[in-house]
Formats: structure tokens, C-alpha cells, sequence
């Protein structure tokens, strides 16, 4: 009888240890989608254009090099839980007082095509720009000239 209720007991305890230890752990959520924001900032003599993610990215490279109506920005995914979606943002979710300095007409992420994952940018003409990765991994910076026509 008294061995029966030891293992009744240690059994109850190991239980709570483990459902203890799990709940403790940090469970990673992917997130719902893969671009978070477009923000528009002035800094000097350029518009700073930043194509926030919610996931880290490090920039990679990106093509055209020269002036473009389109910009093809290839990533990669320091921690990527479903880079295998493609999702789609339009112009409205920059602040419209910047919409005719930088005409952004659309801004993708690209997970499922062939060399991706990519950031993409479609322009309503060509632009030239400079881009950088966010230091804090989350996203790119595109640097464009107020006078930034090609």
C-alpha cells in the first residue's frame, strides 16, 4: 500500500515538474504576416523610405542597380517561420502626405519564387535609390533623392 501511494505520489510531481517546465518555455508564434509597415521619413536632402518586417531580415543585395520603376530586394531570414507566403501591401499604408514625393504604388514580400525570399517596390515612375538594411533587422531602408527622377 505505502508503495502504491510513493509512486501515486511521484508520478503526480513529476507531472507538475514537467508541466512546470514547459510552461516556462518561451513558445515562438509565427506571425500572421511577414511586412508589418511602409514609413516615410524626411532626413537632409532624401526621403527615407523603410519597409518594415516581423520577422528579422538581413538585406542581401537588391536589383535594378541603376534608376527603376521597379526594386527587387533579396533577404534572408535570420529566424523565417512561413517565408513560403506572399503577401501585399498598397500605397495607402504610407502617410499620404509623402504618397507624391515617393510614389509607392505597391510593396510585396515574396516568399514562394525561385532565388527569394524578396521585398518588392513598384514605382508610378523610375526612381534612384540607395538601399540599406535596418541595423536592428527589421527591414530596409531605401534612401531617395528629393529630386530623385532617373
Amino acid at each position: 500500500m505505502i508503495q502504491k501511494l510513493l509512486n501515486w505520489k511521484t508520478i503526480l510531481l513529476t507531472t507538475v515538474i514537467i508541466l512546470g517546465v514547459l510552461s516556462s518555455l518561451q513558445v515562438l508564434q509565427a506571425p500572421d504576416t511577414i511586412l508589418d509597415d511602409v514609413i516615410v521619413q524626411e532626413e537632409g536632402g532624401m526621403y527615407v523610405l523603410q519597409v518594415k518586417t516581423n520577422v528579422p531580415v538581413r538585406y542581401e543585395n537588391h536589383y535594378p542597380q541603376g534608376p527603376s520603376e521597379f526594386v527587387q530586394i533579396k533577404v534572408r531570414a535570420v529566424s523565417f517561420v512561413g517565408a513560403n507566403t506572399n503577401e501585399y501591401m498598397g500605397a495607402e499604408s504610407i502617410l499620404p502626405g509623402f504618397i507624391e514625393q515617393v510614389p509607392v504604388m505597391d510593396v510585396a514580400f515574396e516568399g514562394n519564387v525561385p532565388g527569394g525570399p524578396y521585398l518588392s517596390l513598384r514605382f508610378k515612375e523610375p526612381i534612384r535609390y540607395q538601399v540599406k538594411e535596418d541595423p536592428d533587422l527589421n527591414g530596409v531602408f531605401l534612401y531617395i533623392p528629393k529630386k530623385s527622377k532617373g
